[in-house]
This record gives C-alpha cells, structure tokens and sequence, in this order.
C-alpha cells in the first residue's frame, strides 16, 4: 500500500513537471492571495463598522436611557409615590440599567477595563442627563 501511495506522488509530480502544470499551481495560488486579500479587507471593514457603532453607542445609550427614565417619570406624574416600593426600583433599574450594559456588552472585545468603562460612562452620563434635563428643566423630582 504505501508503495502504491509513493508511487502516485511520484507520477503527479512527472504529470506536473511534463505538462507544465506549474502554470496551474501559479493561478491556484494567485486566487489563494486574492481570496486572502478579500477576506483582509471584509475584516478591516466590518472593523471600522464596529467602532463607529461602539462611539455611536456610547454617545447616544445616555440620551435614550434617561428619555426612557423621563418617560417612565412622566407616565407616573412626575413622581413615583403611587408605585410600591419595589416597582419603583424595577423602574428605575430597568431604564437606568440597560444602556449601560447594552454599552459594556459593545465594548467587550477591546477588554474588561474598557467594557466597564464604558458601562460606568454611560450609567453616570445617563444620570447627569437625566438630573439637568427632567429633574431640573422639567421640574421633576422633590419640591
């Protein structure tokens, strides 16, 4: 059997040699590095694509987290006494909550320390909005 096998290699590589196959592995290879090539530029382009989403993200969550909060506020009448206890804190943690994991989440290939950054940016952002635009422009809040 191994006979057979080395015997095989040794009349594809005559057939190759005689026939002048070469040309054929030439253009094999070519296609090799086009496809190589493609395939570079796809990765760096879907790689632009996603840091302008990550930066999109990051500058546009705290604005809809705290539009998503006001609305929450404006649904309750400006403040949240009727709701027990325990929705209020639902309340506050769903629409305070998500922006900043859906940020952590989006920057979770570049790191821990950057994904957390960016979580703790967003919340903070999110909540500096939210106390200068509902509380204080809107008169939300304690009086």
């Amino acid at each position: 059997m191994c006979g057979r096998a080395g015997s095989r290699r040794v009349e594809a590589r005559r057939s190759v040699s005689e026939s002048g196959g070469w040309d054929d592995v030439e253009r094999a290879e070519a296609r090799l590095d086009v496809r190589s090539h493609e395939r570079e530029r796809k990765r760096r382009r879907r790689g632009r694509r996603l840091a302008v989403a990550r930066w999109f993200a990051t500058i546009a969550l705290p604005a809809i987290g705290s539009a998503a909060f006001t609305a929450i506020l404006e649904a309750a009448g400006g403040d949240l006494r009727a709701w027990s206890d325990a929705q209020a804190v639902a309340g506050v943690i769903a629409a305070l909550l998500w922006p900043a994991l859906v940020a952590g989440w989006l920057w979770r290939r570049r790191g821990l320390v950057n994904a957390l950054a960016a979580t703790l940016a967003v919340f903070f952002a999110q909540i500096g909005l939210t106390f200068g635009l509902a509380f204080t422009v809107l008169g939300y809040g304690p009086a």
